[in-house]
C-alpha cells in the first residue's frame, strides 16, 4: 500500500490535468452558442440575441398569474417574434424576450432527416427575415441520426466516449482525491507511529547534490537521537544497507548526509538501534559523510 498510494495519487493528478485539457477543447470547439446538436424528436431550451431591441406593445412582462402568463407567451409567439427555418421539422416556441435577448424551446420533429439547418429569429413587424447581408439572430441546428453520431461530433473526449461534459468528470475526481488525501494522511500517521514504536524513522526528504545526498528523516531528540549518533539505514524490507550520522537534530526529525553511491530511496527507513550486518546483509558503500 505504501507504493500504491503515490502511484494512485499521480494517476488522479494526471487524470485531472487531462480533464482540464478536455474542458479547454470543449470550450474552444464544442461550446458554440449558435450551434445546437440534436436528435430527432428532442426539445432544447435556447437563448439568443437580436441585432436590436424590440419595442412592441404585445411584449408584456412576466406574471405570477398562470392565465396571464399563458396570454403573455401566446402574444409573444403570435405578435412579437417570428422564425424562418430551412427545415419544416424544426419549431420554436418562445418563452421570453428582454430587450435583445430571447429565450425559447426548439423542437426537432421526429421525421427530420439528419443535416444542418438554419433557424433565423426576427421581430414579427419586419414581415420578412433579414437578408444574407444583414445582421441577424440565427441558430444552426445539427440533427444526427442516432446518439453515437451525435457523440462522435464532439472534439471533447468526455463527450465523445462518455456522453458527459468534462466538468462532470472533474467533479467526480475531486471527492476521490479528497478521500485519498484523508486516507493517506491517517495512514501515514499510523504508519509513522508504528515505525517510531519500533525505533524506526521514515525519510521525509531526499535531495541530491553534486557529491552527496541530503537526508531529512523522522527521528529526533524526543526519540532519543543526539547529534553525532550513528544510525542504521534500512531498505524497505528492513535489511541494513548502510549507516549515517545524525548531523543536526530537531525535536521530531534529524538531518544527515550520505554519498551518492549509497543504496537509498524515499522508501528506506532509518533505525535507531544498531543492526549487525552479518545478520541483515552487508552494508552498502557510501556510508557516513561529514
Amino acid at each position: 500500500m505504501r507504493h500504491i498510494l503515490p502511484r494512485l495519487s499521480v494517476l488522479l493528478f494526471v487524470l485531472f490535468l487531462a480533464c482540464i485539457a478536455d474542458i479547454v477543447l470543449y470550450l474552444v470547439f464544442d461550446a458554440r452558442s449558435d450551434v445546437l446538436r440534436s436528435l430527432p424528436g428532442e426539445h432544447h431550451e435556447v437563448v439568443g440575441k437580436l441585432p436590436e431591441s424590440v419595442q412592441n406593445v404585445y411584449n408584456r412582462p412576466r406574471s405570477d398569474d398562470p392565465d396571464e402568463e399563458n396570454k403573455r407567451i401566446a402574444l409573444l409567439n403570435d405578435k412579437v417574434l417570428a422564425t424562418h427555418a430551412d427545415a419544416p421539422g424544426i419549431a420554436v416556441h418562445f418563452q421570453e424576450l428582454r430587450g435583445r435577448v430571447w429565450r425559447g424551446v426548439f423542437t426537432v420533429n421526429p421525421q427530420t432527416p439528419p443535416g444542418r439547418y438554419a433557424v433565423t429569429v426576427f421581430p414579427k413587424e419586419q414581415l420578412h427575415p433579414p437578408g444574407p447581408d444583414q445582421e441577424r439572430s440565427m441558430v444552426l441546428v445539427d440533427v444526427f441520426p442516432d446518439a453515437a453520431a451525435l457523440r462522435g461530433s464532439y472534439v471533447s473526449l468526455s463527450e465523445r466516449f462518455l456522453g458527459l461534459g468534462p466538468w462532470w468528470v472533474v467533479m467526480a475526481i475531486i471527492p476521490l482525491a479528497a478521500l485519498l488525501l484523508v486516507y493517506a494522511y491517517r495512514r501515514a500517521g499510523k504508519e509513522e507511529a508504528r515505525l517510531h514504536a519500533e525505533g524506526l524513522g521514515p525519510i521525509y526528504k531526499l535531495a541530491k547534490h553534486k557529491d552527496h545526498w541530503d537526508i531529512l528523516f523522522g527521528l529526533g531528540s524526543e526519540h532519543g537521537i543526539r547529534e553525532g549518533d550513528e544510525l542504521a539505514l534500512l531498505d524497505p524490507k528492513l535489511r541494513r544497507v548502510g549507516t549515517l550520522t545524525a548531523l543536526r537534530v530537531a525535536k521530531e526529525s534529524s538531518e544527515s548526509k550520505v554519498g551518492l553511491d549509497a543504496d537509498i530511496s524515499p522508501f528506506h527507513v532509518v533505525s535507531r538501534a544498531a543492526m549487525p550486518s552479518d545478520a541483515t546483509g552487508d552494508a552498502a558503500p557510501g556510508g557516513t559523510e561529514g
